[in-house]
């Protein structure tokens, strides 16, 4: 019987990639003419085999039933909808999301905003890229490339710490391997 503190590999395994995912996720990288870039300085990894919340050709429909929006990578308004797909990427938690950017005890400029991004296809997961465009006020365009999966158990995903530190409606346009989606989100402040 193991300690009531004790981790399997696989669990000590995922506590890790969390730890560097949020590390990579809150460290800003260069800033030049306006443009922000966010990088994370890890390898590309091949899920090819040995990961049982990946389906063997990769293929993860099964975190896309069920989830509104649609499957062309057409911009997706967002709305009051927790989660949303756009092409081949759901993307989420935007109530929680919403809500951090809301709340004046949240850090927005030193975390960011937490949003996962789920690519349909994550046999090799090379990367994820999304550039974030203000539509609303003044324009604003940054980038964030986030290298990093994790797994919930239930899918592979980018976790990432968005950084949308200004109010309006932004755009977001994701892409990683094949799959693309573009996402349309209002951030407020409370009150």
């Amino acid at each position: 019987m193991m300690p009531r503190f004790a981790m399997t590999s696989a669990q000590a395994a995922a506590s890790i990639l969390s730890v560097m995912a949020l590390v990579a996720c809150s460290s800003p990288g260069d800033t030049a003419g306006g443009r922000m870039e966010y990088r994370s300085a890890t390898p590309t990894f091949d899920r090819s085999v040995g990961e049982t919340s990946t389906p063997p050709n990769g293929v993860q429909t099964k975190a896309f039933r069920g989830v509104p929006g649609s499957a062309s990578p057409d911009c997706v308004e967002v709305g009051d909808r927790k989660d949303v797909r756009s092409g081949g990427i759901v993307a989420g938690n935007f109530a929680v999301a919403k809500d951090l950017f809301a709340n004046p005890g949240h850090d927005v400029d030193r975390y960011g905003l937490k949003v996962y991004w789920v690519p349909l296809h994550a046999k090799k997961m090379p990367g994820l890229t999304v550039r974030l465009t203000r539509l609303t006020g003044k324009k604003i365009t940054r980038t964030m490339r986030q290298n990093e999966p994790a797994s919930s158990g239930n899918a592979w995903f980018y976790p990432s710490g968005v950084p949308i530190r200004e109010a309006g409606t932004w755009q977001l346009e994701a892409a990683g391997g094949p799959d693309r989606g573009c996402f349309i989100a209002t951030f407020r402040r409370a009150g």
